[in-house]
């Protein structure tokens, strides 16, 4: 009874284990067809598809892929075009068939059904090409900072605040670049970007409030050289202890500006430098910050008077420095209009006028005019 009872089992078990082999085989006969149910490529299922149906299905997938870069101010997208890298089919087919490789015989097509099989898609790129877009990077997004300033709008000074700059890491975000290609799941990859402080911050200048000295020259031509030489010149700011060559200031300038009108600018700032005791040094002088407090030079053009203004902290309470224009009319022997312009400084102390300078006079000659024989006009 118990010898029939084995038998009985033994043909159940062997039945059920060729049914298995059986099974497995034909699993293992459609697998070299089709991709198994449970087998996936990143997020892409692979279920069922035939192997070219599944190289269509990943292509479609994964070659239109993008990288997106993490800035300190915000993401960027790039296609893989722009960053030398594409998706390489034939690596990810290969890791698929190193999964599959040995799954063929025995109940492993079976157990495969129970197990999900994830694949790492696979990104590939010449480092010459990725050193490439890295160097681009650097090129196109490196930032110089920019140090605050004042500007000067109708007699009103308003305070500019500093930017921070950024410089580019190279082989700190090559890294983070290849790390995230390397996931196959395209994780976003930082951009590492290295702070550059501005030299000059907002709260170091707020105390930039008063005139303190002031230039003035007449322009009878050459008015665009001088434009653009004050234009340069306007809102430099000389930190406490520091130091400034004007004329070297303008080196930068193409065309170069003539000497005669460096000579000219260099003079009438030097001359306002010099009202408030502050300090010049070398031939030609050297502007010398040694107030204490940073101090700037505004430069404008106003008509055909050029104006160079020095601002600073007011050490004395109470003192204030105006500018007023004066013109007067006279008629000459041809029967026109000349003109006499006179500019001049005026110091008031508590209100009261205690000074009053002249900084320019000048006859025009020849020019019709309307008006007043004498008009007074206080410069903003």
């Amino acid at each position: 009874m118990g010898k029939r009872v084995i038998r009985v089992l033994s043909v159940v078990v062997l039945s059920i284990l060729g049914t298995l082999l059986i099974v497995s085989w034909l699993l293992a006969k459609r697998d070299l067809i089709h991709y198994p149910s449970n087998l996936m490529v990143g997020n892409i299922p692979l279920s069922g598809s035939m192997r070219a149906e599944g190289i269509e299905l990943l292509r479609s997938n994964y070659e239109l892929n993008h990288l997106v870069c993490i800035f300190p101010w915000g993401n960027k997208t790039f296609s893989l075009a722009e960053t030398g890298a594409s998706f390489d089919i034939q690596a990810t087919l290969l890791a698929v068939d190193n999964v599959l490789s040995g799954s063929w015989l025995g109940l492993e097509p079976i157990k495969l059904r129970g197990i999900i099989k994830s694949i790492t898609p696979v990104y590939s790129w010449p480092d010459e090409l990725m050193n490439q877009f890295v160097t681009q990077l650097k090129e196109r997004y490196d930032k110089s900072p920019s140090d605050a300033a004042m500007i000067l709008d109708k007699g009103r000074l308003t305070g500019v605040p500093e930017e921070v700059g950024y410089s580019l890491d190279y082989n700190a975000t090559l890294k983070e670049i290849k790390a995230s290609l390397q996931t196959g799941f395209m994780q976003p990859a930082k951009v590492c970007m290295v702070e550059i402080e501005p030299q000059v911050k907002l709260d170091q200048i707020r105390g930039i409030n008063d005139l303190l000295g002031v230039g003035a020259a007449y322009i009878s031509d050459d008015f665009g050289s001088f434009e653009r030489a004050v234009n340069y010149l306007n809102g430099q700011i000389v930190m406490e202890g520091e130091s400034l060559a004007v004329g070297d200031i303008f080196d930068r300038l193409q065309p170069q500006i003539a000497p005669a009108i460096v000579d000219k600018i260099r003079d009438i700032t030097v001359s306002a430098w010099k009202q408030p005791n502050l300090g010049t040094s070398g031939t030609p002088p050297r502007l010398l910050n040694d107030s204490g407090y940073p101090v700037m030079i505004a430069a404008i053009i106003e008509g055909q008077v050029l104006l160079v203004k020095i601002y600073g902290v007011q050490p004395i309470d109470g003192r204030e420095i105006s500018i007023v224009q004066e013109t007067e009319t006279l008629k000459n022997t041809l029967s026109k209009l000349d003109k006499v312009l006179r500019i001049y400084k005026i110091v008031k102390i508590n209100g009261q006028e205690t000074e009053k300078t002249l900084l320019l006079e000048e006859p025009v000659k020849g020019q019709p005019t309307t008006g007043l024989p004498v008009s007074v006009n206080q410069f903003k």
